[in-house]
């Protein structure tokens, strides 16, 4: 808009200067003939006094034809700009259709493939904690490594798609660095010594033990690298090293290195590995399996660290994958807690009483089997409506209310249930849920829920949840005990 105004003014600058000079004027001879009459050139120039002055037109004249010109310009330029701006609503308001469409699609995707996922991965875990031939252990193992694998591609694929939508989020919470990434290599010690591979890790004594940041975006990271790197290692071993690289203040600078022996990457395929669903060997042929979207949620992962990732390979030899992360020293924390202790579970006085609401009845056996291990009574309910009448007959210490589920779902029921307490004692609720997106953790609070859980479900996780939320319910019960053990808040 900006060029073609500027022109418009050229154009009507010259033809208003253009105005200003005087025209030749036909002869009288000429004009009776209705011919123009031919200029003839003076031999000698005239002299001043006889020369004629040449016509001018007024300058009102050329000023009111450029305001008018100015005018035209004007109001087509505004036209334009008024169709662009509609043109540009139109498309922003179909760009946000389409995402909600997606988002919504994602959702809904995500329910329906990790509810089964919770069913198989569930018996597949009961199945293995009873009496079993070696034959039969072996068989069920195999299956929980398929299992877990199918998890991490549709994990892979949900994390893709959040980061599109720019809905990766950081978390930050205090967590010690070093039991961090014993945690994470823990499981792949178990691929490495299957492969005949050392797996080491090795902290230096500079960096930091308490960061604050997203301990489980961390592991995420950590635990693409170090796999892969194990994938691609035929003989050898894999390093795992964090180093301190830059320290200001209350911040720290830490640097990753997953160091391998493995094939080694070619030169020229290293532009391939953070390109989306791309892998250095797209052959129908090659060797290793995977989406080709690890490396991509890594380094928009690391990114959201404030850091960056790069890679070291040489073809044959092995590769080093780097990163870099800015964390927040806990310093101040761990001063005024002092040295976290460990706790033994806690012993509550007596069974609980607890109410499962789920609708899908083999994702309800799997629940139910892992309550009655801690010999915790259990009652069921398929939808919130059930839930509530279950709760106008009798009193619970918990419950386990799955989100979606037909007729009332769990976000309504745990809504009508705090209205219904009031001001009264809150009887704690947890989400069971298989929405793992943006969010979802959110609404559950929203609606009055104390805590979160998606599918599928791990038993260590829910005798954790459950155990903190009971803990924490006796203490605010017991107010002496909670003046006296006001303890670390890293728990």
């Amino acid at each position: 808009m900006g060029t073609l105004l500027v022109r418009a003014l050229l154009a009507l600058v010259l033809v208003g200067t253009s105005g200003n000079t005087g025209a030749a004027q036909p002869s009288p001879e000429g004009a009776a003939k209705g011919v123009p009459a031919r200029k003839k050139k003076p031999l000698l120039p005239p002299s001043p006094e006889k020369a004629a002055p040449p016509e001018t037109k007024p300058a009102s004249l050329d000023l009111l034809a450029l305001v008018e010109w100015l005018s035209v310009v004007s109001v087509a330029c505004g036209a334009w700009v008024v169709l662009l701006r509609r043109a540009i609503r139109k498309r922003s308001a179909a760009l946000d259709a389409l995402q909600r469409t997606k988002s919504e699609f994602l959702a809904n995707m995500s329910h329906e493939i990790r509810t089964p996922m919770n069913g198989i991965v569930g018996m597949i875990d009961l199945a293995l904690a009873t009496d079993l031939t070696p034959e039969q252990r072996q068989y069920l193992e195999y299956g929980k490594q398929s299992a877990d694998s199918l998890l991490v591609v549709i994990n892979d694929i949900l994390d893709f798609s959040k980061g599109e939508a720019g809905k990766l989020q950081i978390g930050k919470e205090a967590f010690n660095l070093r039991k961090t990434l014993e945690a994470t290599l823990m499981p792949l010690l178990v691929r490495a010594r299957d492969k005949g591979l050392d797996l080491t890790c090795d902290v230096d004594p500079s960096v930091p033990v308490w960061l604050v940041g997203d301990a489980v975006r961390l592991r995420q990271i950590v635990t693409n690298l170090a796999g892969n790197a194990i994938k691609f290692t035929p003989r050898g071993g894999v390093t795992v090293r964090a180093t301190l690289s830059e320290s200001a203040g209350n911040t720290a600078q830490i640097q990753f290195a997953i160091a391998d022996t493995g094939i080694g990457i070619p030169k020229d395929k290293l532009d391939r590995l953070f390109k989306p669903f791309s892998q250095v060997d797209g052959s129908s042929t090659r060797r290793y399996d995977g989406t080709g979207l690890g490396l991509v949620i890594s380094k928009h992962l690391v990114e959201l660290m404030g850091g960056q990732i790069r890679v070291d390979s040489v073809d044959g030899e092995g590769s080093t994958f780097s990163f870099t992360a800015r964390y927040p020293i806990a310093a101040d924390i761990i001063a005024a807690a002092g040295t976290p202790q460990k706790t033994a579970h806690p012993r509550h006085a007596g069974p609980l009483t607890i109410l499962l609401a789920e609708d899908h009845p083999v994702n309800q056996k799997v629940v139910v089997s892992l309550l009655e291990r801690r010999r915790w009574r259990v009652i069921t309910a398929g939808n919130g409506g059930e839930a509530l009448d279950a709760m106008r007959e009798r009193e619970f210490d918990l419950v386990l209310m799955d989100v979606q589920m037909p007729g009332m779902d769990g976000l309504t029921a745990a809504t009508r249930i705090r209205e219904r307490e009031g001001a009264g004692d809150r009887v704690p609720i947890i989400a069971l849920t298989a929405g793992a997106m943006h969010g979802d953790r959110e609404k559950c609070l929203a609606a009055g829920m104390d805590d979160y859980l998606s599918k599928p479900l791990k038993g260590e996780d829910l005798y954790a949840k459950i155990d903190a939320l009971m803990s924490a319910r006796a203490t605010e019960q017991r107010p002496c005990a909670a003046a006296a053990a006001s303890g670390s808040p890293l728990r």
